[in-house]
């Protein structure tokens, strides 16, 4: 249980901090244009900004995959870089999991969507692929389903999917 103890009535103080930042609001107020943040985004990490010259960007793990931190002009999208994921088998992928964020298991019982832009060099080969794993080992796959043409930005979606209960893996694979 949390308890708060306060000399004076905690919403006075509410109300003076209100009233206070109508009144300033010209003088402090400052217009951000931040095009990297998304509402909502559990992610981290997810324009690879922090990213320096490793072969894993921060948060992030490989299957199957290298990657490699590219800032060529039309190869990343609102921010200033972007991953070049090359499959070194097949369903490689670059994914965030629950061991390393385990935040993800947040969205356990929830309903969730991702968006991803992707710009596949073959058709159809990029997806969002949601794996959970219960605590009794039965495992859930989400896969999207978009089409995404060569050679073309294109935003990949997996909407509105419910995730399972009792979870205790999540892995968000890119």
């Amino acid at each position: 249980a949390t308890i708060r103890l306060h000399r004076y009535d905690r919403t006075l103080y509410i109300n003076a901090f209100n009233d206070t930042i109508r009144e300033i609001f010209p003088d402090l107020y400052r217009r951000l244009d931040v095009t990297e943040l998304v509402v909502g985004n559990i992610l981290p990490n997810s324009h690879f900004r922090d990213w320096d010259v490793s072969t894993v960007p921060d948060k992030w793990t490989l299957s199957n995959v290298t990657a490699a931190a590219t800032t060529t002009a039309g190869l990343y999208w609102g921010g200033a870089k972007s991953a070049k994921v090359t499959a070194s088998a097949g369903n490689g992928y670059l994914a965030c999991t629950s061991d390393t964020i385990p935040r993800l298991l947040d969205l356990m019982d929830t309903e969730v969507s991702a968006y991803v832009w992707a710009y596949p060099e073959d058709a159809n080969d990029a997806t969002i692929v949601i794996y959970t794993k219960k605590a009794d080992g039965t495992a859930q796959t989400l896969t999207s389903t978009t089409t995404c043409p060569a050679g073309e930005w294109t935003l990949l979606k997996l909407e509105d999917q419910k995730l399972n209960d009792d979870l205790v893996d999540v892995q968000v694979r890119l």
